[in-house]
């Protein structure tokens, strides 16, 4: 009996350590509500759903409680094909905060190049080193998250996975789809202008930010609320720096959109010196969020 509790205990414990990294939830929206196809989204609902939780994406041991959050809505915007659609789809991950029940977004990101092929039997095999219309789009993304997630916990932690989606951009370059090449004369928010500023050497700094951001700053505001809001004000300070000398740098854009909204309620409790200060710098880095930024002032 001993020895069958034991065995026991090393299978599911084994399994427990080597769990997946993902807790994702996803929906495929139609607006058309067309008939026709309402199985066949359900069956690639439930593909992308599995592909992301049943795959093991890290190499650490991720306990079960310390999945990732991940969220996935793709809209159909157009049936190209019987199998081929064009849509967008929005990428929401999320990570808990140090001694709280609040959780912090890591990518808040609309995707609006989306064009993809699946017929509901197509099983989803993916190799990094392998170009796949629809799943090297969904690999690559996941590792844009374990990067901003590993980031946000140890400085350059993410490097490994900012890597592994570079070589997912690379091997799409012979690709037919968009969003995978640089666009000439502009600053695109694609997936090549976004691995590109992630592992741009000029950029490493954003790195650094991602990390006392999190670690230094919301971790530590369940101790010391005034301690965490400094800190957050130097990588905001360092952040807003860096724009003026790269403006339209989308790592940048990435991280105010992901945190806009939090950090109106962090400086909300600031003094009214600080306020001013923090709106006048963060409507010049973030513009596009400005008017959410006037929201500090309000009690």
């Amino acid at each position: 009996m001993i020895k069958k509790t034991i065995l026991l205990f090393l299978i599911f414990g084994y399994w427990t350590l080597k769990s997946q990294d993902f807790n994702c939830r996803v929906q495929v929206v139609d607006p058309n509500n067309d008939a026709a196809y309402k199985q066949l989204f359900g069956a690639l609902q439930t593909s992308i759903l599995e592909f992301y939780n049943n795959r093991k994406w890290s190499t650490d041991n991720i306990l079960q409680n310390e999945k990732i959050e991940l969220n996935i809505t793709i809209n159909i915007d157009q049936k190209l094909s019987i199998d081929q659609f064009q849509g967008t789809i929005a990428i929401q991950a999320v990570r808990p905060v140090f001694g709280t029940n609040y959780t912090t977004p890591v990518l808040n990101f609309i995707d609006k190049e989306f064009t993809f092929r699946y017929s509901e039997l197509q099983t989803m095999d993916f190799n990094e080193n392998q170009y796949n219309n629809l799943t090297s789009f969904l690999g690559f993304y996941a590792y844009m998250v374990l990067g901003l997630e590993y980031d946000s916990f140890g400085e350059n932690g993410g490097a490994t996975y900012f890597s592994k989606a570079q070589t997912i951009v690379n091997i799409a370059q012979s690709a037919s789809e968009t969003g995978w090449k640089q666009v000439m004369g502009t600053r695109s928010r694609n997936r090549y202008s976004m691995i590109s500023d992630f592992t741009d050497p000029r950029f490493k700094v954003i790195h650094q930010s991602i990390y006392k951001y999190h670690r230094q700053g919301l971790d530590a505001m369940s101790k010391d609320v005034n301690a965490g809001r400094t800190v957050i004000t130097e990588v905001i300070t360092t952040l807003y720096t860096l724009a003026k000398q790269n403006p339209n740098t989308l790592a940048i854009k990435i991280f105010f959109d992901s945190k806009a909204n939090e950090i109106v309620e962090i400086y909300k409790k600031a003094d009214q010196s600080e306020k001013t200060k923090m709106v006048e710098m963060l409507k010049l880095i973030d513009i596009t969020n400005a008017m959410k930024y006037d929201t500090i002032f309000n009690k």
